[in-house]
């Protein structure tokens, strides 16, 4: 595998494994378990609501990329305006897969905007694959440089499908059966009810319920599910 020059720590949990699609987003993971090597498409762009599971889509992407001897970088913008200049991204033209997180968030920062703009077009020549996420499509996203906008708008642009509380609940069993636990029905609904209705809070539940039943050597319960969580 070849080295990276960044490298931005994956959480755990987010690999396509972990990744409950639903009927709605079959079509997209299976896109991208195929775009690191992909000679059809050079650049996908996947908007959707905020803990929609963009970022977990990004991040398994890019570890997919590097488990398939690609060299491939996560970048998380909206952390990195906090962070860093938009200089980060000199040089990265030379990895294989870019994963580039909430590019919206640079719309109205000329310097970033002209950085990535360069990037982009650097990348091209190499035949670099970029995978966008955003929180809107390209088309409603301000960007002040507008052949930015036309370039992010030509990529292959999925909207991501919310989950319904079905899906929901399948996703709470999927990560608990990953961690080695099985939650029955009435635990992961009781959850569901509880907890806020995100996927990352939700997440965040089953694994410090694993943590506790782990602790504690008792099976997941309602009781269980109160004391960990204070509900």
């Amino acid at each position: 595998m070849k080295q990276l020059g960044l490298s931005i720590p994956f959480r755990d949990h987010c690999d396509f494994e972990n990744f409950y699609a639903g009927d709605g987003n079959t079509e997209l993971l299976k896109l991208l378990r195929t775009f690191p090597l992909s000679e059809q498409v050079r650049t996908v762009y996947v908007h959707g609501a905020p803990q929609s599971g963009r970022s977990h889509l990004l991040e398994a992407t890019s570890q997919h990329a590097q488990a398939n001897d690609c060299s491939s970088v996560y970048l998380p913008v909206r952390s990195l305006l906090a962070t860093a200049g938009p200089e980060v991204l000199d040089g990265l033209e030379v990895i294989d897969v870019l994963c580039i997180d909430d590019v919206d968030a640079i719309a109205g920062r000329a310097d970033w905007e002209e950085a990535l703009f360069h990037l982009y077009n650097r990348g091209a020549q190499q035949q670099q694959r970029v995978l966008f996420s955003a929180s809107t499509a390209p088309r409603n996203v301000r960007f002040s440089l507008r052949d930015l906008g036309s370039r992010l708008g030509a990529s292959v642009v999925y909207r991501l499908q919310s989950l319904d509380d079905q899906d929901k609940l399948a996703c709470l069993k999927l990560r608990a059966a990953n961690l080695g636990m099985e939650i029955n029905q009435q635990v992961a609904e009781y959850i569901l009810r509880r907890s806020r209705r995100d996927l990352r809070a939700l997440v965040e539940v089953v694994e410090l319920l694993d943590s506790a039943a782990l602790g504690e050597r008792r099976q997941p319960s309602i009781p269980l599910v109160r004391q960990t969580m204070g509900w």
